[in-house]
């Protein structure tokens, strides 16, 4: 038998700590550049949601790699099952899990909005909203933060990703021996040689291919867990009080905003209105 490739040794440890610290780069680049930029701290939250729903993917597939490398029988004699599993449990995540997210969260905002769950409601919006209809002064000059509705929307999310992740274990379950013979011809050209090929198919494993694959992750998740004003009309609970003129691309704001004012569109429609009278 080969070397063993361990996802627990001290190496896969370290190489984990490598993958956590690499993983939030694209998120940083992708804020710099976007337009509207949010706040760094609405960025912070976003962000901390979406770090505490990979980490507890990330050791559920840790977990889930060690039980399928025993219960399952191994392709081969390489003894890296825990390796092959992890590799196919992350490629899923991102090419199946992501869209799969994406489905649960929408259904999740429409429920909210039929039931009045005002913390989820107007999803990565983190301001108190009792703060703003009371129009306090402070309220212009710094973010004014509900403790609730972060900790709601977070334990949603989380909600949503344990969700995607058991349908998906359904479906690795379904296919196991299959989807593992996958896994060991995608990686054959790492597996089962000498000297350091633990250490190769490690790296790969965990470090090479999670690195690039997580900016595509963190960057399309960053785009619909995040707060987006592109809508008719904000929902209740949003807090904004804005409306988006699409065909002008201007923002109007509803009455009872800080700023009120009719869109070109309208403007011209009503002077019109006003020369047939």
């Amino acid at each position: 038998m080969a070397g063993k490739c361990s996802l627990f040794g001290a190496f896969g440890w370290f190489v984990q700590g490598i993958l956590f610290f690499t993983a939030g780069m694209p998120l940083l680049w992708k804020w710099y550049n976007e337009k509207p930029r949010r706040t760094f701290v609405t960025l912070v939250l976003d962000s901390i949601k979406q770090v505490a729903g990979n980490i507890g993917v990330h050791f559920i597939n840790l977990a889930l790699s060690a039980t399928f490398a025993n219960l399952i029988k191994p392709v081969d004699s390489c003894g890296d099952e825990e390796c092959l599993w992890y590799f196919l449990n992350f490629m899923i995540d991102v090419f199946l899990g992501v869209p799969l997210n994406y489905c649960v969260l929408k259904a999740l905002k429409s429920l909210a909005e039929r039931r009045k769950w005002t913390l989820i409601q107007g999803f990565g919006d983190y301001k108190d909203k009792d703060i703003e209809e009371g129009g306090s002064a402070s309220s212009n000059s710094r973010e004014n933060l509900s403790l609730k509705r972060i900790g709601a929307q977070t334990m949603a999310w989380l909600g949503v990703v344990a969700c995607g992740k058991m349908i998906l274990c359904i479906l690795i379950l379904s296919q196991a021996n299959n989807l593992l013979l996958m896994s060991a011809n995608l990686l054959a050209g790492v597996r089962c040689h000498s000297g350091t090929s633990s250490t190769v198919e490690l790296l790969v494993v965990m470090l090479l291919i999670p690195t690039c694959l997580n900016a595509l992750q963190f960057w399309v998740t960053d785009s619909f867990i995040k707060f987006s004003t592109v809508k008719e009309k904000d929902g209740p609970g949003s807090g904004s009080g804005a409306e988006v003129n699409l065909l002008q691309g201007q923002t109007n704001f509803q009455p009872g905003s800080p700023k009120h004012e009719k869109s070109p569109l309208i403007k011209k429609t009503m002077m019109s209105s006003s020369r047939i009278d």
